[in-house]
């Protein structure tokens, strides 16, 4: 009896423990990672950063050996050149492709199979890219720690300006994210405005005699409000990247909004309890992304899927009251633009009463015609909104809708110069319209004859908009009301009755 010949098996090739990752990460991110440490981008990258880091410090050691001081200007500056390249720019652009590649490929839907939410979806490509930055920035140390041998270096600084400069990669990196499904015109837009505002900031940071002269808060408190201000950022452009590309059964929309006033009620702590500078500093910096989201809250059309609701409906009495300010939908995002110009005003009687107390009457006065127009020039587009609500993208009409009425701003003005009419004359026409207004307040001041002509009919205006929309509103929560009983009618259908066993033989 012959027994077959069998071919030896080849043994299978295991890696040592420790040489792969670790079954507890999240399936995006070793993806991501082991996809992005192969580009050609981050090789190259890492490799001339690597070269010039060489050359600098070559050059400096030679300058030393040579009797110089080795910290010229001219090295500090390439120095500073070469971190904040890559670190502000190279890097974070990686992000603009994330989420487009996967859509273009269409292997988003392949991700989404590994019941992935889309927020751990978008935060694992984020500390993918984050990783990939920290190993270039790991790069970089040595050579930051060896100029200090040359002398005439301030290492404390330079560690502390590489790691602020970390902390808006992280922010520019989540930016790019939110962008990367847009269309390539805005992501270069955008991203060149976050490129400059960031640059500003780190400007503002750096620069000793600007904190010096009082021109803005002690270099203690950028120290702590930075990372914070970068947490935040983070989470709420993550969010917007989750947002483009969850199903429509997850509100994103209140998880952004509640960053949003979150930032608010720490601008208003700032105010009261703070320096002089640093809620200034804190709200021009919040500016940005609060009217991004508030944009987005005013342009969202209800959703009718009623398990959107359910989370706060089970809640009771105050959980449906918070979906009113939570909800997806223009509705909800009047509510919450009338809070965040609760917070404006809480911000600006904080600042001028601990401040400037002396002008705390000249500023209640004003705000008495400034407050319900500047509101309402932020909501009348809404109008425009609803009037054609088949619009796929809603957001251009409340974008256009403000454009036509700074338009109607510059003809006035344009017709203002025109020797045969009276300029007050050419903006009176002006009044039904509270954005245009609101530009003629700001260039003429309340306190004018102008500013007396809106308070008469202006005002009056405004509280027609106002109760136009707060009646739209109101039959929109009502068809949200019936939303949250279908949800929790839902919910009990599905909730079962615990089987009782018995002991019993």
């Amino acid at each position: 009896m012959s027994s077959a010949t069998v071919a030896p098996r080849a043994p299978e090739r295991i890696l040592p423990n420790g040489m792969d990752f670790a079954d507890w990460l999240s399936p995006i991110l070793v993806k991501e990672l082991r996809q992005g440490l192969k580009t050609k981008m981050f090789i190259t990258t890492f490799i001339l950063i690597q070269v010039v880091m060489i050359l600098i410090t070559g050059l400096q050691l030679l300058e030393v050996a040579h009797g110089g001081s080795g910290s010229a200007d001219g090295f500090s500056g390439f120095f500073a050149a070469f971190i904040w390249i890559p670190l502000l720019i190279l890097m974070p652009a990686r992000g603009l492709t994330a989420v487009s590649e996967e859509l273009k490929v269409n292997t988003l839907d392949l991700v989404q199979l590994t019941h992935l939410t889309a927020f751990r979806i978008v935060l694992g490509k984020w500390v993918a890219l984050i990783a990939q930055t920290l190993l270039v920035v790991t790069a970089i140390l040595p050579y930051a720690v060896l100029r200090y041998f040359f002398g005439e270096v301030d290492i404390v600084s330079d560690l502390t300006g590489i790691g602020i400069m970390m902390l808006a990669s992280m922010v520019l990196t989540a930016g790019a994210l939110a962008l990367s499904s847009a269309h390539i015109a805005l992501r270069i837009l955008v991203v060149l405005g976050l490129f400059f505002a960031m640059s500003f900031l780190l400007s503002m940071v750096f620069d000793r005699s600007y904190l010096v002269s009082g021109g803005g808060p002690s270099r203690t408190w950028l120290l702590w409000m930075l990372p914070l201000l970068a947490v935040m950022h983070v989470y709420l452009l993550l969010e917007i990247a989750a947002s483009r590309i969850a199903p429509i059964s997850e509100n994103h929309s209140g998880r952004k909004r509640m960053v949003i006033l979150v930032m608010g009620a720490v601008g208003v702590l700032l105010a009261w309890f703070g320096e002089e500078h640093a809620s200034m500093t804190w709200t021009l910096c919040c500016s940005v992304a609060t009217a991004w989201v508030m944009l987005e809250s005013l342009s969202e059309r209800t959703q009718h899927v009623p398990s959107l609701y359910s989370s706060f409906a089970r809640r009771g009495f105050f959980g449906r009251l918070a979906g009113r300010l939570l909800y997806p939908g223009w509705a909800s995002g009047l509510v919450f633009t009338l809070v965040l110009a609760g917070l404006a005003f809480a911000i600006g009687m904080g600042v001028i009463q601990r401040f400037k107390p002396v002008e705390l009457g000249d500023y209640l006065l004003e705000s008495r015609l400034m407050f319900p127009i500047i509101f309402t020039s932020i909501i009348s587009p809404v109008v425009v909104i609803l009037l054609f609500p088949r619009a796929r993208q809603p957001i251009w009409l409340y974008v256009l809708s403000q454009a036509l009425f700074g338009l109607c701003y510059v003809v006035a003005n344009v017709a203002g110069n025109a020797p045969s009419l009276d300029p007050e004359d050419a903006f009176r026409w002006l009044a039904p319209l509270p954005t245009s207004v609101w530009f003629v307040l700001m260039e003429e001041g309340a306190a004018s004859p102008l500013g007396h002509f809106y308070a008469m009919f202006t005002l009056p205006a405004c509280a027609i908009i106002c109760a136009y929309l707060g009646f739209r509103a109101m039959r929109e929560f009502r068809f949200i009301s019936e939303l949250e009983k279908q949800s929790q009618a839902s919910t009990k259908e599905f909730d079962y009755p615990t089987p009782v066993v018995s002991n019993a033989a």
